[in-house]
């Protein structure tokens, strides 16, 4: 749509909106009803806490200041599961912007910006997984490298595998 011209960030967040918001409504409805008749006034509260962080987007920087994911006590967390969903979230509000200031760049110059940019957050994640695992784990600055690959494959980074039998053994692999 970029290469298009016809690229509107509108267009992509209401993209977003209706694939997400209707499933993430239902999960959180059934959580808070199931959850007000079973859990104890505490883990009530900070149920409506880490909702509240999860219609925010921001349930990953909740989760990662209220809770260790690795101890135990996040099993009893109905929505620390979407963590993910905030940090994909967040990398969506920058990453949009960021392929539009580069639309007139070569392919090759998107393809070495994203390589760069996904090789700092990977070094970020190495070094917060020594220095504090927690937010390695639920921080977008340590994650980044994980979507961008998804950007290189769509710019045409790696080369397509044309042998289905390959591709079938890589799916099973993975």
């Amino acid at each position: 749509e970029i290469a298009a011209g016809s690229f509107s960030l509108t267009a992509f967040y209401r993209r977003r909106i209706v694939r997400l918001l209707p499933a993430l409504g239902v999960m959180m409805a059934v959580v808070l009803l199931v959850g007000g008749f079973v859990l104890f006034p505490t883990s009530l509260r900070d149920l409506g806490q880490s909702a509240a962080a999860t219609v925010a987007f921001g349930s990953n920087i909740y989760f990662y200041a209220t809770s260790d994911y690795f101890a135990q006590s996040s099993d009893l967390k109905p929505l620390v599961h979407t963590w993910s969903l905030a940090v994909e979230e967040q990398f969506y509000l920058g990453y949009p912007l960021l392929l539009l200031a580069m639309r007139q760049l070569s392919q090759h110059a998107k393809i070495v910006v994203l390589t760069v940019l996904g090789a700092a957050s990977f070094a970020v994640g190495a070094w917060l997984a020594v220095t504090d695992l927690t937010a390695g784990f639920y921080l977008l600055p340590a994650r980044i490298w994980e979507l961008v690959i998804g950007g290189l494959i769509a710019l045409g980074a790696f080369p397509k595998i044309t042998n289905a039998r390959l591709r079938e053994a890589i799916c099973w692999l993975a």
